[in-house]
């Protein structure tokens, strides 16, 4: 039991850490997850069967939804598939920002470059 609290934790610093939604289908792959383990739950500890018919007829719905939103997703709108910070990234680079995510991002117009100036040298004769 010891080793399922540590995982249990650790999933629960990743989520934390993220922050932010991955793709725009993980609400879905959520609530499959939640059904799926719910359904083997239910199944090991001998629920009544009209229980585990239920919870499967709903994680299939589910895994069918899944599979609507992917297509969707990417026939309409590829770039929901991708993730939140890929997006963001690409959103700075298409705006012409230069920068990245430790030093910040900054506008090239407001970038001062000083560029070393070369005194032309005359020769000699």
């Amino acid at each position: 039991m010891a080793g399922s609290d540590e995982m249990l934790q650790f999933f629960l610093r990743q989520a934390t850490t993220q922050g932010a939604r991955s793709t725009a289908l993980n609400p879905i792959l959520i609530i499959e997850g939640t059904l799926l383990s719910a359904l083997v739950v239910c199944a090991n500890w001998g629920a009544p069967q009209w229980l585990i018919e239920a919870l499967f007829v709903l994680v299939v719905i589910i895994l069918f939804v899944f599979v609507g939103a992917y297509i969707f997703f990417m026939l309409k709108d590829p770039d929901a598939l991708r993730s939140e910070k890929f997006t963001l990234s690409k959103m700075a680079i298409e705006r012409s920002r230069i920068g990245d995510s430790s030093a910040g991002f900054v506008d090239p117009e407001q970038q001062l470059i000083s560029l070393p100036t070369v005194e032309p040298q005359l020769e000699d004769e």
